[in-house]
Parts: structure tokens; sequence; C-alpha cells
């Protein structure tokens, strides 16, 4: 399902975009903020620089270009952010982007993003919704979906997560809503399909007494999803999952499950319902105060919106290391890889098969200027699709600076 990618527009991570009680996503730190009772208001202007490679991210139309970028975030709070039984955020993004070629796109992104969390004493539950109006430009270099390259488009989700204690565990529930309205048509070459997903979960977990740091569950994920190109899909996925809380340093957790699809035939699909395993983990570990692992698996499905009536199975392997440094230094390096392949729902055969890699390093600095705390950083980062469709293959390096000041 599609939870992981709405996770990433809220600037959440995917293994706690589900997790009741976790802090609310991109609201900056309260010692930053103007205190305007009952509120809290940044201001987050930024400037960037980025030299690409492939701009397109496609062989055949593969362009380089610098870009330049100029954003203004504005954020409102609720005062006292976890202290309270209600919170709220509102976020506001708008970035500007030039280039030194001319280019198809409209050089304006914007975002507005929205959260509400309760904090209650057994219960927890948050509410996240966005909007996205993605021209293709993003300067954030999370946004990185193999599938979807650099595409244009208007982007709605939602996600709901709950959290409630009982005597012998607790209850986590999940729902989730995704549209993408891309401004490519479908030509099935470059172009992408419109899609739309819902999804929910519920989860029971157990903490054994003869376990105090394991907890063991069972959940049911129920989901819809729908490409314009593809046949409707309802899915049903019951997982065993359990989370391990190795040391204070170290945490873990997996799931595995069976997901069973339904699909419509009407639109003359012909092959019979897929099941395929899926599987989730992950595992965390703060050596120090200062340095930060963090390891992610996962294999499951998806429909394609590259390809018409087409569906792929997905296993991907992530690594993340973060490490403070002195003089107010930090240093962050990641790797990803993920492998697809992909099946037919007609009679029509494929045989495409794709390896994503990406990886990258980064170096950044705070100075602590008297008006307001500037971080400055540089990157470098590096995608590849090695894919047996040659108009899915590309390569692209990424490299540049980018400052941004909180007020």
């Amino acid at each position: 399902m599609k939870a992981k990618i709405i996770a990433l527009f809220l600037g959440l991570s995917p293994f706690t975009a589900t997790l009741g009680g976790e802090p609310l996503p991109f609201v900056e730190s309260p010692s930053s903020s103007f205190g305007i009772a009952p509120l809290n208001l940044d201001l987050i202007p930024s400037l960037g620089i980025t030299y690409d490679t492939n701009l397109n991210r496609t062989a055949a139309l593969e362009t380089d270009a610098v870009k330049y970028y100029a954003g203004l975030g504005i954020v409102v709070s609720s005062a006292d952010p976890g202290e309270t039984l209600f919170e709220w955020a509102i976020r506001a993004d708008v970035d500007f982007f030039e280039y030194d070629i001319d280019t198809d796109r409209d050089n304006v992104d914007f975002s507005l993003k929205a959260s509400a969390a309760l904090n209650g004493a057994k219960t927890t539950a948050q509410l996240s919704a966005y909007f996205l109006l993605n021209n293709g430009n993003t300067a954030s270099l999370d946004n990185r979906i193999r599938e979807e390259r650099s595409a244009d488009s208007s982007d709605y989700g939602l996600i709901f997560s709950a959290t409630r204690d009982l005597p012998r565990g607790y209850l986590e529930a999940s729902a989730s809503v995704d549209y993408r309205d891309f401004e490519q048509s479908f030509s099935g070459a470059q172009g992408l399909s419109d899609y739309q997903s819902y999804s929910a979960d519920l989860a029971y977990f157990l903490s054994p007494g003869f376990a105090p740091k394991m907890d063991f569950g069972f959940g049911l994920g129920v989901g819809y999803e729908e490409a314009d190109v593809s046949s409707e899909q309802f899915i049903l996925e019951p997982t065993a999952r359990v989370k391990w809380r190795i040391s204070a340093k170290t945490s873990a957790f997996a799931s595995v499950g069976a997901e069973f699809r339904s699909i419509d035939d009407s639109g003359g699909v012909t092959e019979d319902d897929p099941v395929n395993l899926s599987f989730r983990g992950g595992l965390v570990w703060e050596p120090s105060p200062l340095t930060t692992f963090t390891t992610s698996v996962y294999r499951d499905g998806n429909s394609s919106v590259s390809l018409a009536n087409q569906n792929y199975n997905a296993v991907g392997v992530g690594f993340d290391v973060s490490q403070s440094l002195p003089y107010s230094v930090s240093a962050t390096a990641f790797f990803a890889y993920e492998n697809a392949e992909y099946y037919s729902l007609t009679a029509v055969s494929t045989d495409r098969e794709d390896d994503f890699f990406r990886g990258g390093v980064s170096l950044s600095k705070t100075l602590n200027v008297p008006v307001a705390p500037v971080t400055v950083s540089v990157f470098y980062n590096y995608n590849e699709n090695d894919s047996s469709d040659p108009l899915s293959s590309y390569d692209q390096h990424l490299i540049g600076a980018k400052a941004s000041a909180t007020f």
C-alpha cells in the first residue's frame, strides 16, 4: 500500500506514520518560535542551489541544469506542544525556482499541511492532512519515488492514527487516503496515470509478562487502489507483528503477512487474483546521544501508475546514519535499494524488472546568528533506476548547497 508515500509528504518516517502519540510533524522547536499566546509562530526562509545531471530522470530526455530556489515556510501551532491534552499545527510552504535553461515547468511549488493530536492518559490520536502542488521542481530530496520521477501533480491526502492502552496490551488503528492527480497524460511510455487509494489497519498488541521488552501483535489491513489505466483492486492483509525494546539504545519491529488482492475484471482482467507475501521491519540503534543508525526492510504490492493493467511487487532495504560533530556540525549518509518485479493483470505478459538505487551524504552546520539560528548544508545524492525497459532506465547526480533560518 501507499502509507510510506503519504508519510514522505508529511515529513514522517514511513515506520512511525501509523503510530499514535508521536510528536506533530513539521513543527519547529518552540525555543525558536514567536510566542503569541496561545500560539507559536515560525517563519522559515530558505535559499538553495542544485546541479542536476538528469533533470527529467530519463535516458531519452537527459538534460543537465543548475537550479536556484528560494522558499518561505510559515508554521502556526498551539503553545506548549506535548504538554496539553489537545495540540495542533498548520504549515504552508511556497518555493520559487529558476533554471539556467528553458524548461516547460511552472517555477512555483506550494504545499499546505495540517495536523492535530489528542494526548490522553490512555488514548492518543493524530489526524494529518496535506495538499501539495508539485510542479516537478521539489526542493526536498526525500521525494524520490521510482515510478513518478519528476512528474507534475496535485496531491491530496489524510492520515489518521490512534493508540488505546488496555489492561494487558494496547490497540493501534490507522487509516489513510491518497489522491495523485498527474498533469502528464498517460501515453503508455512517459505519461503517468492518476491514482487514488484508501487504507485502514487495526492491530492488537499483547505485552506478556515472560517477555517484558517485547510486544506481540496481530493486525488486519484493508485497502482499495485504483489507477485510471488499471482495474479497481481491493486488498486484505492479515499480519503478525512484534516490537522489541532490545535495550535503552536499540529497538526493532517486524511484521509478516499475506496480501490478498481482489481485482475487478470489468477492465479485461483475465488473470487470477494475486496473493503475495508481505513483510516490513526496521531497527533503530543509538550507540550514543550523538549517533543514530536506522535500517529498514520491506516487501509489498503496488498498482503501477506508468503501465496499464500492471502491478508490481517491491522488495527494498534502507540504511541511514546521522552523526553530530563538534562545532554544531552534523553529518548524515543513506543508502536505499528497491527491486520491483511487474506482472500483468491481463493475458498480455510482461517481464519488466527495475532495480532502483539511491544514496547520499550531507554535512550541515548551525550558525548562532543573533537574529535567528541559520543552518547551512552541502549535499550529494545519487539515483539510478536499472530497468529491463530502456525507457525507464536513468541515472542522476545531484550536488548542491542550501541554507535556512528559523525566526
